[in-house]
């Protein structure tokens, strides 16, 4: 630590660099050295990103107090009331309900994956990268991966949560791009620019959930692991992070996850928000309950 940095506001000396500061700037405690302005802002984001990490951390915490109750009723579904031989976690919750889908959403929507599917194949129907072989491009290796899917015991923290990243799919398109095409004709080289067109029309649900992508629905997604753009099967929260976690510490088989809405804080009551609790055994069998109610805010 610099020698003048605990005692600068004291003695009137930058906080960097320990030089006098001009009266004009007595009240910032900074010089007007551009590089101790750089450090300061620095710290100050620094700072700032700490405060608001702690206020969430704090957050959770009391959002994990409040439901703990149901994580342990979970885990004696999943067959293991004993906690540190499970993986256990808190996921927010959307409680959204499923709308008849838009028609301006479809039509753009469908203008996007035309788009993509020109951009794919071009004037060919049999465009040259196609003839070479796709375990040479690593962007097609990784979706290759991506694509397997994960355990159960993971997917676990999704069906609690019911999608909140999928919101992210309202007004991009399922983010379906060129790639995504390409990566459709890897698997289906003979197929054309109509016959791919229609393929994912009809996996359009007739309804969707609010304000999401138009794939979202109740029960997922409606299109395939396959045919998803990338960033839908490899994106992961932090909060799946951590259970992934879990999973690798306790080396567990089975997962008991509880969806809290983001606003649970709005119905600060005992028995307040609806949450949506899951557990997966050691046979891979999931068991939802949606009846749960949270304990009070404390």
């Amino acid at each position: 630590m610099h020698p003048f940095r605990t005692k600068a506001r004291l003695d009137g000396r930058c906080r960097v660099c320990g030089q006098p500061v001009p009266p004009e700037r007595a009240g910032l405690g900074i010089c007007g050295n551009p590089v101790c302005q750089t450090r300061a802002t620095i710290e100050a984001a620094s700072a700032e990103v700490k405060r608001k990490a702690e206020e969430r951390d704090a957050a959770e915490a009391k959002g994990l107090a409040r439901v703990s109750h149901v994580i342990e009723a979970t885990a004696a579904q999943a067959g293991e009331p004993d906690l540190d031989r499970i993986a256990t976690g808190v996921v927010p919750h959307i409680t959204l309900t499923e709308v008849p889908q838009e028609e301006e959403q479809l039509e753009r929507f469908e203008t996007n994956l035309g788009r993509a599917i020109a951009e794919a194949l071009g004037e060919e129907e049999a465009p040259e990268w196609l003839q070479t072989e796709a375990e040479g491009d690593p962007d097609f290796v990784q979706r290759a991966e991506h694509q397997q899917g994960d355990p159960l015991s993971l997917d676990a923290a999704c069906i609690a949560c019911r999608g909140d990243c999928c919101m992210q799919g309202n007004g991009r398109d399922a983010f379906i791009n060129m790639r995504t095409i390409q990566w459709y004709l890897r698997q289906n080289p003979e197929a054309g620019k109509e016959e791919i067109r229609q393929d994912y029309l009809s996996r359009l649900p007739e309804a969707h959930i609010e304000r999401s992508c138009v794939y979202h629905t109740n029960t997922g997604c409606a299109l395939p692991r396959e045919m998803r753009a990338d960033v839908c099967n490899r994106w992961e929260c932090r909060w799946r992070d951590a259970l992934r976690g879990e999973i690798r510490r306790k080396g567990a088989a089975r997962s008991a996850v509880v969806g809290l809405p983001r606003d649970h804080d709005d119905h600060p009551e005992e028995g307040g928000p609806r949450i949506r609790a899951v557990a997966i055994d050691e046979h891979s069998r999931v068991a939802i309950n949606d009846g749960f109610r949270a304990g009070p805010l404390k």
